[in-house]
């Protein structure tokens, strides 16, 4: 079904049906989801209170060699280890 349904999309043909069939329809979310609909076959529950989310942490050294922490200020590009030329791994608070 799945194999159809790309073919069609890859020929630019309706694809609808193939969704509906998969569960997959636009639009659709958990809330709306059959209870027993396979895992996988919605979108993600909406974000109630609609506020942007941030990701909170820290950049890192991209080696881990030294303790250098860095916050990244919106629209900033990521900051870059200047020993090794390679840009910070970012650490998700916990």
């Amino acid at each position: 079904m799945i194999d159809r349904a790309v073919r069609a999309a890859r020929e630019g043909g309706p694809i609808g049906e193939h969704l509906e069939a998969l569960g997959l329809l636009p639009g659709r979310t958990a809330d709306e989801a059959d209870e027993g609909a396979p895992r996988g076959t919605t979108l993600p529950p909406r974000v109630t209170d609609g506020a942007p989310h941030a990701l909170l942490g820290q950049h890192v050294c991209p080696r881990g060699v030294c303790t250098r922490r860095e916050q990244r200020a919106v629209g900033e590009e990521r900051p870059v280890c200047e020993i090794f030329d390679l840009a910070l791994r970012f650490d998700p608070e916990r």
